[in-house]
């Protein structure tokens, strides 16, 4: 076997189309370009910070208008010592009226803090119908392992106050993935 292998690969781009089993709102979302840093790697903690800013501030420039096209009000709040969203939509099916969902954001727990961190709990309150905690779990660098999952933790025994555990759930994806 030869020592001398390609540092890189060029691998030729292909155009994905946009699914059409899927709502229409869901299609709007899967066309929007991807981010111009998706593959950016900084390489010092401030560098992490300044991209996840920049990155939050363009995820809550939108938030507003999701919300209003959901009917789905958000509101920060404090369980515990643990910052969360509670998004409540305007209409909760009367088979849901008792039901808690708690939302873990993703973003390999450096990115999607605070308000920016909600646009999946956003949506599974306004298509679902559920109300939702979504946890704004302290992230990397300033926090490490396991501040996130502490904070989760929490969380779900403050809501064990407010809910039976029947009537409640965990989701998320990527890192948030329970």
């Amino acid at each position: 076997m030869s020592a001398n292998i390609s540092a890189s690969m060029d691998v030729p781009a292909r155009t994905l189309p946009v699914p059409s089993t899927v709502s229409p709102q869901i299609q709007g979302i899967v066309q929007e370009p991807i981010s111009a840093n998706w593959n950016v790697f900084p390489k010092t903690a401030d560098e992490w910070k300044a991209l996840v800013t920049a990155g939050a501030a363009l995820t809550v420039s939108r938030l507003p208008a999701i919300r209003d096209r959901l009917r789905v009000k958000s509101e920060p709040e404090v369980l515990d010592g643990v910052k969360v969203h509670i998004l409540t939509p305007e209409a909760i099916p009367p088979e849901n009226q008792n039901r808690l969902l708690i939302h873990i954001h993703g973003g390999c727990y450096v990115n999607n803090p605070g308000e920016s961190g909600t646009t999946e709990g956003v949506m599974m309150a306004g298509f679902g119908g559920y109300k939702v905690i979504s946890i704004d779990y302290r992230m990397a660098p300033d926090h490490v392992f396991p501040a996130a999952l502490d904070d989760v933790m929490t969380v779900w025994k403050a809501a064990l106050k407010m809910s039976k555990r029947e009537n409640m759930a965990v989701f998320g994806s990527s890192a948030g993935a329970p």
